[in-house]
């Protein structure tokens, strides 16, 4: 008698439905974090960060949190940057550039 393979389907690559609370960065919660302030004010979650991050040219939010803050990050990348928050914040989308700038320096420092 020939003997049978049992197939299991395949574990799915995706995690599993959970809610975004359960992604929310160490880093965003602890207000020591260099983008803290920032990130409450422009109302940005870790997908925001994250993205904001690489566009950046860092490996992700983790990385550039560790690196550099808000300010910083303005002074050395500029229109990149304003792009880019722009593009990932729904609060930073209808504000000018100029509030923006005035956001950096009530939020972070040189």
């Amino acid at each position: 008698m020939k003997s049978r393979k049992i197939i299991h389907p395949q574990k799915s690559l995706m995690p599993p439905a959970r809610s975004l609370i359960e992604y929310s960065n160490p880093a965003l919660k602890d207000k020591s974090s260099n983008w803290y302030a920032f990130a409450r004010a422009l109302d940005m979650g870790m997908l925001d960060l994250d993205a904001l991050a690489i566009d950046t040219g860092y490996r992700g939010f983790k990385d550039m949190d560790k690196s550099i803050n808000p300010a910083r990050l303005h002074a050395k990348k500029g229109a990149k940057f304003m792009r880019s928050l722009k593009d990932n914040s729904v609060a930073a989308s209808s504000m000018s550039d100029s509030a923006i700038k005035g956001l950096l320096k009530k939020h972070s420092t040189l």
